[in-house]
């Protein structure tokens, strides 16, 4: 918490619908902790392996003392290989994602690569169980949260956003088909033999677990 995060960046604020999420400018997201005590779920209660996530917010305020509202995009960029499991990571289906949200105060939509899903719903303390499968292409990909964040009359207004994965539909699903749940699986697009869903690693002939 109060860190940078590696991974999430955010767009500025839009008093209305905003454009669509390619091409605009942004910053990056700061990891939060509780910006509302009481109502947002605590992550650390969610099940493992998802409770070590945090809320994120923009990095351009304090979100406990926000006033602002409108909506506003959180960023995700994946790099992905070319194949899935034997098929193209273009083919619908060969790479599915399987994600919860929490938003103060509610997803709005998700897009992926600026085309959006239509996906809309949760909140601060309710999931909105979100799945994924593209269109995706090889290389960099983008999937952008949009949150929307009621009006409060200008008076402190918390928002932030929680995206993990859905650890129900994640546990179950093996899309590899090694006996690793996807969950689990750090090699999810590859068949594996070891405990994580990977393949021993060979270098000069010795093997690198």
């Amino acid at each position: 918490p109060g860190a940078l995060d590696p991974i999430w960046i955010v767009s500025p604020w839009y008093s209305t619908s905003p454009p669509n999420p390619m091409g605009l400018s942004y910053i990056p997201a700061l990891i939060n902790n509780n910006c509302a005590p009481g109502s947002w779920v605590n992550p650390a209660t969610l099940p493992p392996p998802v409770n070590n996530g945090n809320w994120i917010t923009g990095s351009d305020g304090t979100c406990s003392s926000n006033t602002n509202d409108g909506y506003r995009y959180f960023r995700l960029t994946l790099n992905l290989p070319a194949d899935c499991n034997g098929n193209s990571v273009a083919t619908t289906g060969s790479y599915t994602l399987y994600l919860s949200g929490y938003a103060d105060n509610i997803i709005s939509d998700v897009y992926v690569n600026g085309t959006s899903t239509g996906i809309s719903g949760g909140s601060y303390s309710s999931p909105l169980n979100i799945t994924l499968t593209g269109p995706w292409v090889a290389g960099i990909n983008y999937v952008d949260v949009l949150v929307y964040n009621f009006p409060n009359g200008g008076n402190q207004n918390p928002y932030g956003l929680l995206l993990v994965a859905n650890s129900t539909a994640s546990s179950v699903a093996d899309g590899d088909g090694d006996g690793v749940p996807d969950i689990n699986d750090q090699c999810p697009c590859m068949y594996g033999t070891l405990a994580n869903g990977c393949m021993p690693v060979s270098i000069a002939g010795d093997t690198v677990i």
